[in-house]
């Protein structure tokens, strides 16, 4: 977080460096352009078919990149996925997701940069606006927003025919896997995201926890005392009222530290020793390329792996 923080400070100094300059506001409009509100209500006018898109976060990359569109530059991270790699390697860096290289941006000459919605990309609105740079916030954080995101992708890029049968495909294999998923039928769950400063428990406003409402599984963070909130906090004494029959665990280092606290807490914690995931050893490790980052086009694979373990908790009760 120390090192979040840091980044914010060094991102706002280099934004008012670097704009300082930038007197009047350029505005895009007319023909050629688009009028769209961005996931955090924001109007922005970006070019009908933009030709130099930048993508400050992987999730956006990868799902324009699945549709046939170029990039002209990509966030540093190891979050990629495997199929897209060879397509994307020679697309310049433009910094971390928390920590965008602005003059490196700039010198690719952009004409609209496409983030989500983290203090580090929302930032960057006004300043880039200022050069007449439209800067679109666009989150996904839901089943929903993969689809909305394939077709606005395809709109945009010019393909739109490509895009449509990646929906449809991805459409199709989601109707198989939901088809017998009643709503809250499954077995009661708790996803854990653990990163090095904490622990907290994903709520069905967060990707993970859409993806489990969907496939018919109790989601006890959405009895926790959070409003409107992506995760709550983890408490053993809430955790030990709802009794979960599963655990999915999120982590930012799979296999390391955090996992072997978690499980060496689970093991020698008395307090974990009656909830009914840990006694039935139904506690699994998610995939952190599917789930620490959003998965896009890759959903439904997520969506599998969900329902496996699922599948598994619930035939054993």
């Amino acid at each position: 977080m120390k090192k979040f923080v840091l980044a914010f400070f060094v991102l706002l100094l280099a934004l008012t460096g670097y704009f300082l300059f930038a007197q009047s506001e350029s505005k895009l409009s007319g023909p050629g352009t688009l009028t769209v509100t961005d996931s955090i209500g924001k109007t922005v006018v970006m070019p009908e078919h933009p030709q130099r898109i930048i993508f400050l976060n992987p999730s956006n990359l990868e799902i324009y990149t699945a549709i046939g569109g170029k990039a002209a530059g990509k966030a540093t991270s190891d979050s990629y996925p495997e199929d897209i790699k060879e397509q994307i390697k020679d697309i310049p860096d433009v910094g971390a997701i928390y920590a965008p290289h602005v003059e490196k941006i700039m010198s690719l000459k952009p004409d609209l940069v496409i983030g989500t919605n983290v203090p580090f990309n929302v930032l960057l609105i006004e300043p880039f606006k200022k050069i007449g740079v439209p800067v679109y916030i666009n989150s996904i954080t839901s089943y929903e927003n993969v689809l909305d995101t394939i077709s606005f992708y395809g709109q945009i890029a010019g393909h739109e025919q490509q895009a449509q049968i990646k929906r449809e495909e991805i459409e199709k294999n989601y109707s198989a896997l939901v088809k017998d998923a009643a709503p809250a039928s499954g077995p009661k769950t708790m996803i854990i995201f653990g990163s090095s400063d904490s622990f907290n428990m994903a709520t069905s406003q967060s990707f993970s926890g859409d993806l489990l409402k969907r496939l018919g599984g109790r989601n006890i963070a959405d009895a926790a005392p959070v409003k409107d909130s992506a995760y709550a906090p983890l408490s053993l004494e809430y955790i030990g009222k709802e009794n979960p029959d599963l655990i999915l665990i999120i982590t930012m280092d799979q296999g390391t530290k955090i996992i072997k606290k978690l499980r060496n807490d689970m093991q020698n914690n008395v307090l974990w020793h009656d909830i009914n995931a840990v006694k039935k050893g139904h506690v699994y490790e998610l995939p952190s390329n599917l789930f620490l980052v959003n998965p896009g086009t890759h959903t439904i694979d997520a969506m599998k792996i969900m329902k496996q373990y699922l599948d598994k908790a619930g035939g054993s009760n």
